[in-house]
């Protein structure tokens, strides 16, 4: 049995002018973004994290973060095909879409990448929503072994989503006051980073009025 394409939302025109109005798509603007997907990889202490918007065809990670990722290997994963993403699943329910086994998950077990042996075991992603509501695509992070979020580090990760998903309609000088909010944090090394409480990490989160 083979990986299936996931149904399209019942909103997806309008989703998709939504997509367009972002202004996100082919655009490399990685440090505006970049400290939620870093701060993702934290929270949930998984080596890789990325942030996407789906259109008709493909999906479009305009950023990525992870420990071995390096410009090359964010060029060759800036975009996927959609039938074949893990993510195009999270534009469906504004509910996050957790996958603590996906050799054992009925819509994932068959990816071609699951079949791998070093293949990905663990995939979350919680949906990017705008203003007007649409899913934009989603905020994610995985691992390559089994992994399960606790409801508090689930609710840390619904803080991080719910305001990214409004970023790209931000006035500029708001996205600019979160780019240098986070510069700081961004510098610390990754031993620092982690022995930072939970509540300090969301801090960096916080949006301005």
């Amino acid at each position: 049995m083979s990986f299936e394409a996931s149904p399209i939302p019942k909103n997806e025109e309008s989703r998709l002018l939504a997509v367009e109005k972002t202004g996100v798509l082919d655009i490399v603007n990685e440090e505006i973004y970049n400290v939620y997907c870093h701060l993702s990889r934290q929270i949930t202490k998984c080596p890789d994290s990325w942030a996407n918007v789906i259109d008709k065809y493909r999906q479009y990670n305009f950023v990525l973060d992870g420990e071995d990722i390096n410009d090359q290997i964010k060029e060759e994963r800036r975009t996927s095909p959609r039938p074949l993403t893990f993510c195009q699943y999270a534009l469906n329910s504004t509910s996050p879409l957790i996958a603590n086994d996906l050799t054992k998950h009925k819509i994932f077990k068959n990816h071609p990448s699951v079949l791998k042996i070093d293949g990905p075991r663990f995939y979350a992603a919680f949906p990017l929503i705008n203003s007007e509501g649409y899913i934009l695509g989603s905020l994610c992070v995985r691992d390559f072994r089994l992994r399960r979020l606790s409801k508090n580090i689930i609710n840390l990760m619904k803080q991080s989503y719910l305001n990214f998903g409004i970023l790209p309609n931000l006035r500029a000088e708001s996205m600019i006051w979160i780019a240098l909010r986070a510069a700081p944090f961004l510098k610390l090394s990754d031993t620092i980073q982690k022995l930072m409480p939970l509540s300090l990490l969301l801090s960096f989160l916080i949006l301005p009025i």
